[in-house]
């Protein structure tokens, strides 16, 4: 399984431009990433639905405890 993919660099300060994907597409690589996200056995991550889906189907609710959020303020809330 292919875990990575090429990116486009740029020399200018411009950055690299493409064409947008078409938005199945864009939902297909979000859906691959977070199944692959819900594997981890721990889980750094911002505040996100990707994230959040991640942990939710993570086998056994396993990153339920064992993810950490990077809050906008800086703070872990306290359970």
């Amino acid at each position: 399984m292919k875990c990575s993919t090429q990116h486009l660099r740029s020399t200018t300060a411009g950055g690299a431009r493409r064409r947008p994907a078409r938005p199945a597409a864009v939902g297909e690589d979000v859906l691959v990433d977070t199944l692959l996200l819900a594997r981890a056995a721990f889980l750094l991550k911002s505040v996100s639905a990707v994230g959040e889906f991640a942990v939710y189907w993570s086998e056994g609710g396993r990153l339920l405890e064992r993810s950490y959020d990077f809050n906008l303020e800086g703070r872990q809330p306290v359970p």
